[in-house]
């Protein structure tokens, strides 16, 4: 899985990336920071350029968490998301309530995985559903 800079996508790809370093220990501490390299580009890798201390590893998960981890704003994109879904024009497409589903789906995920209680958007999120509908 490679990180873009989605802020939505930040904790799956970092828990992905933390797992896959610990399943395969004994690499000295720059081979970690090049892999973390491989996988980031666009505004993510960005964020790291540059880096040349001798804890290049550290520095550079330090510097990612800041910009791409804060939680609550990606909470925020979240409900933004949700807020912000396409209309279904034809309520007989099958096609539209498939991407009106899953787009939801993807995003109360992201919010049950930062364990934001359900009763803080179901009211909205109702109303925002059957209004696309």
């Amino acid at each position: 899985m490679r990180f873009h800079g989605y802020l939505t996508k930040w904790l799956q790809f970092y828990d992905l990336f933390r797992n896959s370093i610990r399943k395969n220990p004994g690499p000295k501490r720059v081979d970690p920071f090049l892999y973390l390299r491989s996988l980031i580009d666009g505004f993510a890798s960005k964020a790291i350029v540059g880096i040349l201390t001798t804890d290049i590893y550290d520095d550079a998960v330090s510097i990612l968490k800041k910009w791409f981890g804060d939680v609550r704003v990606i909470e925020r994109k979240h409900i933004e998301k949700l807020c912000t879904v396409r209309l279904v024009t034809i309520s007989a497409s099958t096609s539209g309530l498939r991407n009106l589903y899953d787009s939801a789906q993807v995003n109360i995920r992201g919010l049950e995985d930062l364990i934001v209680s359900e009763s803080c958007y179901s009211y909205m999120l109702c109303n925002l559903l059957r209004k696309s509908i």
